[in-house]
């Protein structure tokens, strides 16, 4: 052509030279060859073709991307393109997650707008009234919820807003508990009286719509002495300590240690629960006497319950808790020569305490192998089956439960890494899989809210309630035996604690009647009013009702 701009073979030419560069496009892994070559032959004999895989490459790259500005910016350009169906129905899948996981009732409305009708836009108006119904609760209006669930027809929207109720009502009452006790020592002088004073200024401050509440609430409670410390844990009524402990729970640390160990030897175990709740938030270590009393019951819990390396990998992690580190690596070599899937955790902790950073290698990446393994095949199993609903949720508990475990080998393979100055390939695709495996957990915990409006409505079921609380207690217990210890032990210790449902809160809190707390004293527990025994599944003071 340069040769022969005016040859007779010239439109030949041209004709040959579009097709040469528009194969080169067409080969080209991206989508910039393919702009180039409709730069240059907008109204080539290619250019509809060009178009038409230009158009495909950017809807795939935006829907493995899923990002929401690249699929609403390639809707804007390529609006009757083939595939633009699919891109519409990307973006309102995007939005119904969104908005079922949104915060605020006013993102929900905004979300609407780009949620089709149908099921799924019913869930999410859903979700957006029962914020509502919380809103009205909390704002000390609580007539204005009642009437807008009367007004609901469908028995089961009627259930979630129900359960919103009270869950709203909940948060209520332990407000009401917290300005209870904080009114009570705003009138003590010194240092725990100013703390007490100002949380509790900023309690009113907290819900506007409640200050008329609370200023009644400001007046020193009932009863209780200006020196609460003194008066109000010496009391003999339950509900006077309990509000003195989780009053001194948010005090000032110089002056709230020393009750707090006092509140340790109180005869309810409730009671002794929240002064160690109280004490761990202020960042005090427990007395060695609780610590070990604790331990010692909690591992004649565990041995009765288990064998193998469960029991190997349990016992290291209460020694490693109660800081005896030689016996403990001891009990995770013993675990770690079972099969990868029960000796996982003692060798990451074996990889944790290990010194040599290679060592440490070493054991971590036997870990990532099993991990990986494991992992890629539970994900392909989901993405073989997307339209089979949402993962149940013992499906979605075993999927946080391995992302702990993944997520704590990649950082001890990352801080073996940073020692030895070298890069791992290995470890660069453990860490993509991570965030897969989080975006699988999110979307499945997102599928099973919005397609499912009864999910919330199982609170407010009283036996469920009762169940979900016991169970809750029960890992707080293991979590405070545990307190030293990463994330994945505490997923071992809970999952040996849930074969035995209330056991975990007896073994940690000195087991049933007439036996010791975490404190080793003996006495009954007694309920903050009424005189009943505190059991599991009950509600604790100050929790409410479910």
């Amino acid at each position: 052509l340069e040769a022969h701009p005016r040859g007779a073979h010239r439109e030949e030419a041209k004709a040959r030279l579009e097709a040469l560069r528009f194969e080169r496009a067409q080969a080209a892994p991206g989508p910039w060859a393919l702009e180039t070559f409709l730069e240059r032959h907008p109204e080539g004999a290619h250019a509809g073709e060009a178009r038409r895989l230009l158009a495909a490459r950017y809807r795939a790259e935006a829907l493995a991307r899923g990002d929401v500005k690249a699929l609403e910016a390639w809707l804007a350009r390529f609006p009757d393109a083939a595939g633009a169906a699919e891109v519409r129905a990307a973006l309102a899948d995007k939005a119904v997650r969104a908005a079922m996981a949104a915060p605020t009732y006013a993102e929900i409305q905004r979300l609407l707008e780009r949620i089709p009708p149908g099921e799924a836009h019913a869930a999410a108006t859903l979700r957006a009234r029962a914020f509502e119904v919380e809103a009205w609760v909390l704002d000390g209006r609580p007539a204005e919820a009642r009437r807008r669930i009367e007004e609901t027809g469908s028995p089961q929207a009627r259930a979630v807003l129900e359960a919103a109720y009270t869950r709203a009502r909940l948060t209520w009452d332990t407000l009401r508990l917290d300005a209870d006790g904080l009114s009570a020592l705003a009138g003590v002088e010194g240092p725990l009286g100013r703390e007490a004073a100002a949380r509790l200024d900023a309690l009113r401050r907290l819900r506007p719509g409640a200050r008329e509440r609370l200023r009644a609430l400001s007046e020193p409670a009932t009863g209780l002495a200006p020196a609460v410390v003194e008066a109000g844990l010496a009391s003999t009524d339950l509900r006077r300590r309990w509000v003195a402990v989780r009053a001194l729970g948010y005090a000032a640390r110089s002056t709230a240690i020393a009750p707090l160990r006092e509140a340790l030897t109180d005869r309810d175990r409730w009671l002794r629960f929240e002064a160690v709740r109280a004490l761990r938030r202020l960042g005090e270590s427990l007395p060695p006497r609780v610590r070990d009393v604790a331990f010692t019951r909690a591992l004649a819990r565990v041995r009765a319950r288990s064998a193998g390396a469960v029991l190997a990998t349990v016992e290291g992690a209460l020694l490693e808790a109660a800081g005896r580190r030689a016996e403990a690596r001891a009990r995770y070599e013993a675990a770690a020569m079972d099969a990868p899937e029960q000796a996982v955790v003692a060798r990451l902790r074996l990889a944790e305490m290990a010194r040599d950073p290679r060592q440490k290698r070493i054991w971590v990446n036997g870990v990532l192998e099993w991990i990986e393994g494991d992992v890629a095949g539970r994900i392909e199993a989901i993405d073989a089956s997307p339209d089979s609903g949402p993962l149940d949720g013992a499906g979605l508990r075993a999927l946080a439960a391995r992302e702990a475990l993944l997520a704590e080998a990649v950082r001890i393979a990352s801080a073996a890494e940073r020692a030895l100055g070298e890069r791992s390939s290995f470890l660069e695709g453990a860490r993509a899989l991570l965030a897969r495996l989080r975006r699988v957990r999110r979307d499945g915990e997102a599928r099973a809210r919005a397609l499912d409006p009864t999910y919330v409505a199982a609170s407010v079921d009283e036996g469920a309630a009762g169940r979900e609380w016991a169970e809750r207690r029960q890992l707080e217990a293991v979590r405070l035996l545990t307190s030293g210890v990463p994330p994945p032990l505490r997923e071992v210790l809970a999952e040996a604690a849930r074969r035995s449902p209330f056991e975990a809160v007896r073994a940690a809190a000195g087991g049933g009647r007439g036996t010791t707390g975490v404190a080793g004293s003996s006495g009954e527990g007694t309920a903050p009013a009424g005189g009943r025994e505190v059991r599991a599944g009950e509600a604790a003071p100050g929790r409410g009702s479910p």
